[in-house]
């Protein structure tokens, strides 16, 4: 059974100009549970609205007591491959980080892709940055293992 649920969070302005809508996707498949949040170009800060979605996961990780959480951090393919690199490893630090605060310590498997597992393919222009392919494509993947 697969169970997808998907918050649009309120769309903000950046100072780049860019428009973004921020998500927060729940996808619950066999004994694994995953979890997506989405970045605005260049950003590794997790959004306040992402922030409350993902306190409210973490009552769910303190009641699974999964055996490993895996987190992945992806970027897109706009930029430099080595910065992307960099930037996918700062976002997966950060929800570490948010998880460690708030008292989840255990068995966690951090990993970073920068743009090498596009979620959608693309071929970076300006025109395309605001695609909500693009911008799916700039995440943390948050893997439960029970």
């Amino acid at each position: 059974k697969e169970d997808m649920l998907k918050e649009p969070v309120e769309a903000s302005e950046k100072s780049t100009g860019e428009k973004s809508e921020r998500a927060f996707t729940r996808k619950v498949t066999g004994k694994d549970i995953e979890v997506e949040i989405e970045f605005n170009i260049k950003e590794t800060a997790i959004s306040p609205e992402n922030k409350s979605s993902l306190e409210q996961f973490i009552k769910d990780i303190k009641e699974i007591k999964p055996k490993k959480i895996i987190i992945e951090g992806h970027a897109c393919a706009h930029g430099d491959r080595r910065l992307n690199l960099k930037i996918s490893k700062k976002r997966a630090e950060a929800v570490r980080d948010f998880f460690v605060r708030h008292g989840i310590r255990k068995n966690i498997v951090l990993r970073y892709y920068g743009e090498e597992r596009l979620k959608f393919e693309e071929v970076p222009t300006k025109d395309n940055i605001n695609d909500p392919h693009v911008r799916a494509n700039r995440r943390v993947r948050i893997i439960l293992s029970r």
